[in-house]
This record gives C-alpha cells, structure tokens and sequence, in this order.
C-alpha cells in the first residue's frame, strides 16, 4: 500500500482559535480569478459581486456577535480582513460561513444576473491566517489592507503583477 503524502497544516496547530485576538485573514479566489472587480490607477472598482463581498463581511457580526470586522478590502480575486473576536467563537468556523454564504450568493449571481461563472469552488480549499500578537504587526497589517488597491500592480496574488514583493505571512513573521 502507497502512502500519500501528508498535506501541509493549514492552522497553528497548538493555538485556540476561539481564543480573543485579532486575526489577519486572506481568502483567494479559486485559480485566482477576477470576479470581485478590478483596480483602475491604483482605484478599486467592484464588481457587483465584489460589492456583495462587502455586504457579506460587513454581516459578520450579525450572525457571530462576538467577532468584528476591524479592516477589510475586497479585491479583484482575493479578500483581505482583520477579525476581531472577543473570545467564544472558533475563527474557523466564521470563515466557513463566510465561505459558503458568498460561494451560494454568487452562484445565485451567476444564474440570475450573468455573473461570470467559476470553476469547480469560488474560494481555494484553505485561506491564509495569522494571529496578531503585537501593536507593530497589528498596525503593518491595517496599513497593508489599507494600500492593497494602489499596491494591485505589485500584489502577489495579481496574475499580472510586475514585481515579486515580499510575502506579508514573511515580513509579519519578521515583525515577532
């Protein structure tokens, strides 16, 4: 019998998810599709999917009372987002909601509006966390979400990107 190959642990494995911190948050669009919009000279235009994006996290704390949304930006095939939960609620669990509410609203979309379709998922099986642990990594982030639509040009996650900046997951790590 082949044994598979072990896949990659997606969360930090000895840490409480339900635990009050802020968490940086990155959710992709699946094949890094642009279906949120576009930036134009360092502008964010939504599509209206990107504008239901927006409607969606800005709900989170309807249906999770404990965990707000500090910062966020819907870019053209990515979400970035700064979670704040209070203590209670497995952030795990908030981002599988946010991940099958948008999923069933755009499939919604595609069918009553002519969204364009996708592939197979709208979001990557995983997304990128990481928990802020200090003022200085908590600040670089904000501003990091706050930038993102003039940085599109230089993103990591920009199919058309001209330059190959670091990798935020690296520099936060750096900040520790």
């Amino acid at each position: 019998m082949t044994e598979l190959p072990e896949r990659k642990r997606l969360r930090w494995r000895e840490f409480d998810y339900s635990t009050a911190a802020n968490y940086f948050i990155t959710l992709v669009v699946n094949d890094r599709q642009c279906l949120l919009g576009d930036v134009k000279n360092g502008v964010l235009v939504h599509s209206e999917a990107g504008r239901m994006g927006e409607q969606v996290l800005l709900s989170v704390s309807d249906r999770f009372p404990n965990v707000f949304v500090v910062q966020k930006v819907v870019m053209p095939n990515h979400e970035h987002l700064i979670l704040q939960n209070r203590g209670n609620v497995n952030i795990t669990d908030v981002m599988r909601w946010l991940k099958s509410v948008t999923t069933n609203r755009y499939i919604h979309g595609v069918s009553e509006k002519g969204w364009i379709p996708f592939q197979r998922r709208l979001w990557k099986r995983s997304y990128y966390d990481h928990v802020i642990r200090n003022q200085r990594a908590y600040d670089y982030v904000l501003n990091y979400i706050y930038k993102n639509p003039e940085r599109w040009k230089k993103d990591l996650l920009n199919a058309d990107s001209v330059d190959n900046p670091d990798d935020i997951g690296d520099v936060i790590k750096k900040m520790m």
